[in-house]
């Protein structure tokens, strides 16, 4: 692209970088609403998960999630071991 005047050529530049940090912006306001979304559902994951009375630590995202994947696996275990469970639930569920 030729411009007629460096005046044309500083504007043009102006523009394109208004562009691409208004590309910017945006992405960095998506993602940072994306990490609040993401870190309330840790937190609400966080509330319900059983702990300890001592606990006063807050437990990390993977810590959180590991808690959580554990809760799940004690629940199916003791949804297969009780002796009033319907058949249907009492079908082997697989979690790897």
């Amino acid at each position: 692209m030729f411009y007629k005047s460096i005046e044309e050529y500083n504007i043009q530049l102006k523009c394109q970088y208004s562009v691409s940090r208004l590309k910017r912006l945006k992405a960095n306001r998506r993602e940072r609403a994306r990490m609040h979304a993401l870190n309330n559902a840790l937190e609400q994951l966080r509330i319900i998960l059983p702990h300890s009375s001592c606990e006063s630590i807050k437990l990390s995202k993977i810590e959180t999630l590991r808690r959580a994947r554990d809760y799940i696996i004690s629940l199916i275990d003791l949804l297969n071991k009780s002796p009033h469970s319907n058949q249907s639930i009492n079908q082997p569920i697989i979690i790897q």
